[in-house]
C-alpha cells in the first residue's frame, strides 16, 4: 500500500513518469472542471434548482480557471509546487461535493458521492497518501451533513456516516487498484525501454537510442552542446593478448569511467566496438569538456594488466557545437576527425576539432 504495490526502488525508478501522468491528467482535469463550472453557473439564472449555489459554480470556475493557467505558465517545470496545487484543487473539490451534498436541494448526498467517485479515478499516486484524505473527508461529511440537514431521527447520525465511510472506503478501493495497475504498467513499460535502449554490455545508451536523445537535443536546442568522441587505443591487441571476455571487461571499466565523469546532463552511449560518444548538454564551456577529456585520459592508471606490464589508453575527439551543427551527424563528424587526428598524433590524447583538420 505505501508505494502502490511496487518496492520503494521501482516507485522511485518511476516516479517522473507518475508525476507527468498526473500533470497531463489534471491538466485535462482542470480544463473540463473550469468549463463544467461555468455552465452551471450560466444555467443558474434559469434553473431555481441551481439558483443557490450560483456565486459557488463562479468561485469555482474563476479559482479552477486561475489554477488552470498557473500550472500551464508557472508551474510547467516545478515539481513539488504542481503538486502541492494539485492536492489543494483535490481537497477544495471534495468540500465543494461537502458543500453540495449538505445545501443542494434535490441532489442531497448525491453531490458528494459523485464528486468522490470522480477524483479517486483522477489522481494517480501513492496510497498512503490519498487514502487519508478520502476517508478523511468522507468522515467528516457524514457527520456535518448530520448537523447541518438537523434531522431528527436517530438513527440518522449513525445511517448517514455508514454510507459516508463505505462510499470513502468504496473510492479509496477505487483509486487503490488504479494506482497499483497503473504504477505498474509504467514499471513494466521503463523496464522493457531500459533493456531495448541500455547496451548491455556497457550499461550506456545504445547507438540508435543515444543518438535519438542527441538529435531531439539539437532540434531543441539552438546554440549549445560538446560532442565527446572517445576511442580505446589499441583494443585489437587487448583482445588478441587477453582473450574476448578479458575486452568485455574492459569496455565496462571504460563505460564506467565515462559514468563517473559526465554524471549529470549528458548522453553517454556505446557507439560500436571499442567506441563511445558523450554529448554534453546545455554548455558551450569548450575548458570544461577539455577537464572531462583529461579526467578519462587518466583512465590507464586504474587498470592493471594481467602481465603487469601493458597499459591502457584511450584517444578522444571534442567537437564545439556551431551554428551548422542541426544534427547527430553534423557533430559526429567534426569529432570523428578530431579523433583521427588525436590517434595520428600518437594516441593516449585529446584534440578540439577545428576547420583545418581532415582526413588523409
Amino acid at each position: 500500500l505505501v508505494n502502490g504495490g511496487l518496492t520503494k526502488e521501482q516507485y522511485q525508478s518511476v516516479k517522473k513518469e507518475i508525476e507527468d501522468t498526473n500533470h497531463n491528467l489534471w491538466n485535462i482535469t482542470y480544463i473540463l472542471s473550469s468549463i463544467i463550472f461555468l455552465f452551471f453557473f450560466v444555467i443558474s439564472f434559469f434553473i431555481d434548482a441551481y439558483k443557490e449555489l450560483r456565486y459557488v459554480y463562479m468561485g469555482m470556475f474563476i479559482y479552477l480557471f486561475v489554477i488552470t493557467l498557473i500550472n500551464f505558465i508557472l508551474l510547467k517545470r516545478n515539481t513539488k509546487l504542481r503538486i502541492l496545487f494539485r492536492y489543494i484543487s483535490y481537497v477544495c473539490l471534495l468540500f465543494f461535493g461537502v458543500y453540495s451534498g449538505i445545501y443542494t436541494n434535490g441532489f442531497s448526498s448525491f453531490a458528494f458521492y459523485s464528486i468522490l467517485l470522480i477524483i479517486s479515478l483522477l489522481i494517480l499516486d501513492r496510497p498512503i497518501i490519498v487514502t487519508p484524505i478520502i476517508i478523511i473527508i468522507s468522515f467528516s461529511y457524514g457527520i456535518l451533513n448530520f448537523f447541518f440537514n438537523k434531522t431528527d431521527a436517530s438513527n440518522y447520525l449513525i445511517t448517514n456516516l455508514i454510507n459516508s465511510i463505505l462510499y470513502g472506503c468504496l473510492a479509496a478501493f477505487i483509486n487503490i487498484h488504479l494506482s497499483r495497475t497503473r504504477f505498474r504498467e509504467l514499471y513494466l513499460t521503463k523496464q522493457v525501454e531500459y533493456e531495448r535502449d541500455t547496451d548491455s554490455l556497457s550499461t550506456l545508451y545504445t547507438k540508435q537510442a543515444g543518438t535519438t536523445l542527441i538529435d531531439d537535443y539539437l532540434a531543441k536546442n539552438s546554440d549549445t552542446g560538446i560532442m565527446l568522441f572517445v576511442d580505446i587505443d589499441d583494443f585489437k591487441k587487448i583482445n588478441d593478448s587477453f582473450g574476448h571476455d578479458y575486452g568485455d571487461q574492459i569496455i565496462n571499466k571504460v563505460s564506467e569511467k565515462i559514468k563517473s565523469v559526465f554524471k549529470e546532463n549528458s548522453i553517454a552511449l556505446r557507439f560500436g566496438g571499442d567506441e563511445f560518444i558523450v554529448f554534453m548538454k546545455d554548455t558551450i564551456n569548450l575548458e570544461e569538456s577539455i577537464k572531462k577529456a583529461e579526467e578519462l585520459l587518466k583512465f590507464h592508471n586504474d587498470i592493471t594488466f594481467p602481465n603487469g606490464l601493458q597499459s591502457l589508453y584511450l584517444s578522444v575527439g571534442i567537437a564545439l557545437r556551431e551554428k551548422d551543427d542541426n544534427n547527430y551527424h553534423d557533430l559526429i563528424n567534426k569529432a570523428d576527425l578530431a579523433l583521427y587526428k588525436a590517434k595520428k598524433n600518437g594516441k593516449n590524447q585529446y584534440q578540439v576539432y577545428d576547420s583545418t583538420l581532415k582526413k588523409d
